[in-house]
């Protein structure tokens, strides 16, 4: 009588495939980290994570686990609220009104590049267009018929470019970071209390609750940002999760980037990666522009303003601004307040420019 199957070895495939991911993602991020290059154990795992990719390497970072680093992070972004927040939040209006019209030309200058010549049809255009919400882009784009490879590799070659870029600009031109104690990584140098940490890990949850039950965007980090913020406004805790979860948190986002490249011949990342490079460019000078017509009427650094409408992802662009240290609770608004609009204004103007959805897509 035969031995009855292994059980689910698709299972036991991709446990490998993670583990091997994670040392390749952690090893990159120690590297870095010793280098002391800025933004150590997020770089230094995307690109470890990314040279696997394109070498061929099955690396995945499945969504049970990025979804937990994520509210890391989260909970981390919430601890820069602090009570007296209130007295400054109302001079952030310039920024909030400035930030529809960004959205509109970022998104219009990248779908014209796109469309030269015809060369990428109008929908996939459209929706690899707008400066974030790439997971939502992907899935609304494909349910309107768009080429969610394309749509994908484009948005993650834009944060891939934005986070590399910006850490290293910020370094070179400023100064900032570039002491010994750089890369810094957020959060306490020890563990909090044990009271402390419940109460992080509690808001952490009823936040990514309420997300999910109003069907937020970004539900996994902005749930546990606005649950931490409250904690944290109220003055019920000035405590933040530890050093060491949040340099694994950054690994695991870093290598999240570097594996969005994984099972795509390289002939066929040509043009997306190239695409993708050209629209950062562009957004990053509608960026540099929207600061200098924002900055001089905020009470804010020019860079924290600049990070604020920097076109990476969420997560990445705020692991920046903690990492430099600069006005954190404002990026960390902005950005939000950035992908809500996204989430908002694509699908409308969509049925206006593109027409209804294929059937049973788009909505």
């Amino acid at each position: 009588m035969s031995p009855p199957p292994s059980p689910r070895p698709g299972l036991a495939r991709t446990a490998a495939n993670l583990a091997v991911t994670l040392v390749i993602g952690g090893a990159g991020g120690f590297a870095a980290s010793v280098f002391n290059l800025p933004l150590a154990f997020m770089l230094g795992s995307m690109f470890a994570v990314l040279a696997a990719a394109l070498a061929g390497l099955p690396v995945v970072i499945p969504m049970w686990l990025r979804l937990p680093m994520l509210a890391v992070l989260g909970v981390l972004l919430g601890s820069t609220f602090k009570p007296d927040l209130f007295s400054v939040v109302p001079n952030w209006w310039p920024a909030f009104v400035a930030l529809p019209f960004y959205v509109l030309i970022g998104s219009a200058v990248s779908y014209l590049w796109l469309r030269r010549k015809q060369r990428t049809d109008r929908t996939t255009a459209f929706f690899a267009s707008p400066p974030g919400g790439m997971t939502e882009m992907i899935i609304i784009g494909t349910g309107w018929g768009g080429d969610s490879r394309f749509i994908s590799l484009v948005h993650a070659t834009r944060i891939l470019v934005v986070v590399t870029v910006v850490p290293f600009a910020v370094r070179l031109l400023l100064g900032v970071g570039g002491d010994a104690s750089a890369p810094r990584i957020a959060g306490n140098v020890a563990w909090p209390a044990p009271p402390d940490v419940a109460l992080l890990v509690a808001s952490g949850l009823a936040g990514y609750g309420l997300a999910r039950l109003m069907n937020w965007p970004a539900k996994a980090l902005l749930g546990p940002l606005a649950g931490s913020a409250v904690v944290h406004l109220a003055g019920f805790t000035a405590d933040a999760p530890p050093q060491t979860l949040v340099a694994i948190a950054q690994v695991v986002i870093g290598a999240g980037i570097g594996c969005r490249f994984a099972g795509a011949p390289i002939a066929e990342l040509r043009r997306p990666v190239f695409e993708g490079i050209a629209i950062a460019i562009l957004i990053l000078a509608v960026s540099a522009a929207f600061t200098a017509l924002v900055a001089p009427h905020m009470a804010l650094p020019t860079l924290a303003v600049f990070l604020a409408f920097a076109p990476g992802g969420l997560a990445e662009m705020m692991l920046i601004a903690l990492a430099i240290d600069t006005d954190t609770a404002f990026v960390a608004t902005l950005h939000a307040a950035r992908i809500i609009v996204v989430m908002v204004a694509m699908p409308l103007a969509a049925r206006r420019i593109l027409g209804r959805p294929a059937a049973g897509g788009g909505d």
